[in-house]
């Protein structure tokens, strides 16, 4: 059951990291994401202080990407 869901995640983060780096044509906003991924990885028992921040961290980067999004296509239709 293990390999099913592992492979779920690998699935559902190659999907969201083509759509980061199809709406921002930048390879610096997807590496941001898979930074997130590895950090929470690397802790074993993650602290609430420790996922309460990355959350906030995650949701600022999704919030960032939708604005660039966003603005991108307000400047196309100018």
């Amino acid at each position: 059951m293990e390999s099913v869901l592992f492979f779920g995640v690998l699935l559902l983060g190659s999907w969201g990291m083509a759509a980061i780096s199809r709406k921002t044509n930048s390879i610096l906003a997807v590496s941001a994401f898979h930074a997130a991924y590895d950090i929470y990885a690397a802790v074993e028992k993650p602290s609430v202080y420790f996922m309460v921040l990355l959350a906030v961290i995650f949701l600022t980067w999704l919030l960032a990407v939708i604005f660039y999004d966003q603005l991108n296509k307000k400047l196309a239709g100018d």
